[in-house]
């Protein structure tokens, strides 16, 4: 169990939302008519996609795929909602969001990574400081690329100031929490990469992938191996699990958090499932094939010429786009 002092808990419900179904991560919101920062929600998210009928409930899309990217394994989107991080075995680049949604590629800058190999998660924090786990290890860059704190050693250990095969991680409350995988924890450090502490170590989590906190401070944990998601409250305690299907999602390795849902890549398959609060399969965001060319519900024709190939990366920026990274083919799809 990790536990906040009594005014940083007092900040922490002071800074949560209201409502059960908005969620505290910027990437789950749009903008308003006014211009201000409003929840997203499935609706407006699948309103993008073209829906196909067909029995398997499948939202088949034409997506805008970028290729380029080498290498491409992990996603992340700035707090602003300007940039999109992406990362390959050893370094950092950053698009212009706009730019993209424009269908080009607009590269602001790139990061030669530091006696790091092998990047497997990324965060970015308010000040546009990068967080990067690999090689049982954790970097902090900042604003302009240079590396100002680590935290672990190049090799794997189980002791509180090392890591094994480190994944997921995310920024929430000006602290940096990783999905320790193979010690079966959550560690939980300062911005600076100071050690504050850990959650749970195998007694819920037996290999936690990646992670995400709601609006009311719970910290949800994807779990490669349980096919789940374990959630734990702001002080670590663990509250419930939700499965899922383990047919559907036999190796989930990204999670994004959106209006109540999950949208869960697995290396497995050829989509993204898109799965309930109580983990039931709603949607699997998929791309057809040429030979799968169907008329949708619109009248509409669509012809698909690229499918999704082992999709890893995840990210949603505050319009409801989803990004998602596909490592075989060495692109980035807009959906």
């Amino acid at each position: 169990m990790f536990s906040f002092s009594s005014s940083e808990k007092q900040e922490s419900d002071e800074k949560s939302l209201e409502s059960d179904d908005i969620y505290y991560s910027p990437l789950s919101s749009s903008y308003s008519e006014d211009g201000s920062i409003a929840p997203a929600t499935s609706s407006s998210i699948h309103s993008r996609l073209k829906s196909v009928t067909d029995p398997t409930s499948s939202l088949s899309v034409y997506p805008r795929a970028m290729t380029g990217f080498p290498g491409t394994w992990r996603l992340a989107i700035d707090k602003l909602g300007e940039r999109l991080y992406t990362t390959n075995n050893n370094g950092i680049g950053a698009y212009s969001i706009l730019s993209l949604q424009k269908g080009s590629e607009k590269l602001i800058k790139t990061v030669q990574c530091q006696h790091i190999w092998n990047i497997r998660g990324i965060a970015v924090d308010d000040l546009e400081n990068v967080y990067l786990s690999g090689d049982h290890k954790i970097q902090k860059y900042d604003a302009e690329g240079n590396l100002v704190a680590s935290f672990g050693w190049s090799e794997p250990g189980s002791a509180w100031y090392q890591c094994n095969d480190p994944n997921g991680l995310c920024c929430y409350m000006e602290r940096v929490y990783v999905c320790d995988s193979r010690n079966k924890r959550i560690q939980v450090l300062s911005s600076d990469l100071e050690h504050l502490g850990s959650i749970d170590g195998g007694t819920h989590l037996s290999h936690p992938e990646d992670l995400e906190f709601d609006s009311k401070g719970r910290l949800h944990v994807l779990d490669s191996e349980d096919h789940s998601v374990i959630v734990f409250d702001a002080e670590g305690n663990h509250l419930y699990d939700v499965k899922f299907p383990e047919n559907e999602m036999p190796f989930p390795v990204s999670m994004k958090m959106i209006a109540g849902n999950y949208y869960v890549s697995d290396l497995s398959k050829l989509h993204v499932a898109v799965l309930s609060s109580a983990g039931e399969l709603l949607h699997k965001i998929m791309v057809v094939s040429r030979e799968e060319l169907t008329e949708d519900v619109d009248g509409f024709v669509h012809v698909f010429t690229s499918t999704m190939q082992r999709p890893l990366g995840l990210a949603v920026d505050f319009n409801g786009y989803i990004y998602v990274s596909n490592i075989d083919s060495k692109e980035i799809q807009i959906f």
